[in-house]
């Protein structure tokens, strides 16, 4: 059996166009797949107190609304970050936040709070970090960024 020339004309816009359609669905998947993704930031072991650094105590001192030396945590990233890193403690709020020459992010909190809850934009949740802090104490804490996340 021949088909008609007009037919084949017809077979022959049918087939161009799922073929573009197919190529349009696969484009919308692979940019919805590659902009959708977060970035992965994880924290590397937990939160250490610095009893021998002497910057809550002795150098750079900062007071809470209750006149209370505040602790000091000390935060470094292992990649430069996307968007700037957040610190959420409640209802005592964060009294500073310092972006250091060397790359930490120095927190001064009261010692009073119970958890760090940190965020990031653009960047996976990060779980809540349950903590008991020393007045005019320092910590550290470490985290691990995606590659990507460097700019």
């Amino acid at each position: 059996m021949r088909l008609s020339p007009f037919c084949l004309i017809l077979l022959s816009q049918y087939r161009y166009t799922m073929k573009k359609l197919l190529f349009t669905i696969l484009l919308l998947f692979t940019c919805v797949f590659a902009f959708g993704q977060a970035l992965e930031i994880s924290l590397q072991g937990g939160i250490k107190e610095v009893p021998n650094d002497l910057d809550a105590r002795v150098y750079s001192p900062v007071k809470d609304q209750n006149n209370k030396s505040c602790a000091l945590i000390k935060v470094s990233v292992t990649n430069t970050l996307k968007n700037p890193l957040t610190l959420d403690v409640g209802g005592l709020g964060v009294t500073k936040r310092e972006e250091r020459e060397n790359g930490e992010i120095w927190f001064y909190v009261p010692y009073q709070v119970k958890n760090l809850s940190f965020r990031c934009q653009d960047y996976n949740d990060i779980p809540i970090i349950p903590v008991q802090l020393k007045e005019a104490t320092v910590y550290t804490l470490k985290f691990q960024t995606s590659v990507l996340a460097q700019t």
